[in-house]
């Protein structure tokens, strides 16, 4: 039999109600132009009073631990935490902070890849020629439908934007250059992963090499 434990002689008022929290960036890991001045400081971001209890915010009066769910800290930086909990008389001083946390959205990565920020330029080198690549699924003169494997995702990433890029050669000889001449010619988000994705691209020109690119 599960019983939730309270205080003996608990007097309204007096037990934690509300919490509040409290941030500092430690080390930027992304472009840090996003983050308000203060916190490119390492200065404190303190959140509003969060008073209004939920299923997933709670106080266990059994562990006397407060649990909660916090979702304003931004992406892409190492950042120490600190909470305080609060009466509706007064508030309690700030925990100390916790150890170094990542603030991280795993980045989707083709089948065969490791993720990019732990690759070295040989194993990038390696894995290039692992992945499988975009597969033409029909050819028209004035449009192209493509498949390539789902990208694999990490932890709770379930929503996966997918983007298509295009370059046109001048001759075949040539190397394509993405980040001179690619353009964008389709975007498409999925939330569930089948294990082909495929789009169609509209409104290529004939007679036209052209080289496709797709990240996510």
């Amino acid at each position: 039999e599960s019983r939730r434990l309270v205080p003996f002689g608990a007097w309204p008022g007096l037990l934690p109600g509300k919490a509040q929290v409290r941030w500092r960036v430690v080390r930027v890991v992304v472009d840090e132009g996003s983050l308000p001045q203060r916190a490119r400081d390492g200065r404190y971001i303190v959140s509003p009073a969060l008073d209004s209890i939920t299923g997933q915010d709670y106080f266990s009066f059994a562990d006397d631990v407060w649990q909660m769910i916090y979702r304003e800290v931004p992406i892409g930086v190492v950042i120490r935490i600190s909470v305080r909990v609060g009466t509706t008389s007064r508030w309690s001083p700030w925990s100390e902070e916790c150890e170094d946390l990542l603030m991280e959205v795993p980045e989707p990565v083709p089948p065969g890849v490791t993720a990019a920020r732990a690759l070295s330029a040989a194993q990038k080198s390696k894995d290039a020629t692992a992945v499988q690549s975009v597969e033409l699924a029909r050819l028209s003169p004035r449009e192209v439908s493509l498949s390539w494997p789902a990208f694999r995702t990490k932890g709770s990433l379930s929503f996966v934007e997918y983007r298509v890029m295009a370059c046109t050669l001048a001759d075949l000889e040539d190397v394509a250059d993405f980040s001179a001449n690619g353009i964008i010619v389709a975007t498409l988000v999925l939330e569930k992963q089948p294990e082909q994705v495929t789009t169609t691209i509209r409104g290529i020109s004939p007679s036209t090499c052209y080289v496709l690119q797709v990240d996510a």
